[in-house]
């Protein structure tokens, strides 16, 4: 007895589905980065988490170089991430007929 075929347009509408979820969660992952960014940004203050290591404060009057380097890599983080989630909205468009 032979296997039953999958129907080809069952598979593309769920990885859409898949690629559509993905796309809002790193959305979601882009507007909380964008808060604390732009938070950051208003107060001078910029708080760096590192897993198993305690915050490191990067103030403005501080340690104006490493507050800017700080916030240049969150911005960084922040348009790779957007393009990710652009891409994720992207490809299920090409998919469709």
């Amino acid at each position: 007895m032979k296997p039953a075929k999958r129907s080809s347009g069952k598979y593309f509408k769920a990885s859409n589905v898949t690629f559509i979820v993905l796309g809002c969660v790193i959305s979601l992952c882009v507007l909380g980065y964008g808060y604390e960014w732009g938070k950051a940004l208003l107060s001078g203050v910029h708080e760096v988490y590192i897993r198993g290591k305690p915050p490191k404060t990067f103030s403005l009057d501080a340690s104006a170089t490493a507050y800017w380097m700080s916030m240049g890599y969150e911005a960084v983080r922040i348009l790779v991430l957007t393009a990710m989630a652009g891409v994720m909205f992207y490809v299920p468009w090409l998919f469709r007929k």
